[in-house]
């Protein structure tokens, strides 16, 4: 699952710093301004990606 905080990756060549909420954070988030969840899925190991579906409420 994605993990909130400060991230570091170099995938396309140079280092690149960024921060996430997370998985969590981001279904809280979406949450409080009222949005519907549609869909929640993830990558199959070890791709770290997830995939949301959401509605605007």
């Amino acid at each position: 699952m994605g993990e909130a905080g400060a991230h570091v990756d170099n995938f396309m060549g140079p280092e690149v710093y960024y921060s996430s909420l997370g998985t969590q954070g981001f279904l809280r988030l979406f949450m409080e301004m009222g949005c519907v969840i549609r869909h929640v899925e993830f990558d199959q190991y070890p791709e770290l990606h997830t995939y949301m579906i959401i509605e605007k409420g």
